[in-house]
């Protein structure tokens, strides 16, 4: 598991280094929650949803949103169903629809 975790998250680094520069916006997701036997007991079944950008003004929808700063998401932030996703995002940055609310 965490080979394979290394693994994508140096595969994702180098393709936005290679690819990317400060206005790129990359959005990783998970597809599924952790196992078990790496998580412990819990049966929550919430996926981590990652922003990476070096322009503020991207990030900003998503701090609106609730998101947090950081990898490790604050106690108590909000969590969004990840069939909510979509339409924020769209929303987000279309110029003529309004944002949902966290």
């Amino acid at each position: 598991y965490v080979r394979s975790r290394d693994y994508t998250l140096e595969t994702l680094q180098s393709y936005t280094r290679r690819y990317g520069d400060a206005s790129t916006l990359t959005i990783m997701l998970g597809d599924h929650e952790p196992a078990t036997r790496i998580s412990g007991t819990a049966t929550e079944r919430a996926v981590p949803v990652h922003v990476v950008t070096g322009d503020p003004a991207l990030l900003e929808p998503f701090l609106a949103w609730g998101f947090t700063s950081g990898l490790v998401p604050h106690a108590g932030s909000a969590e969004h169903p990840m069939d909510a996703f979509r339409e924020f995002f769209v929303r987000a940055f279309s110029d003529d629809q309004p944002m949902p609310e966290s």
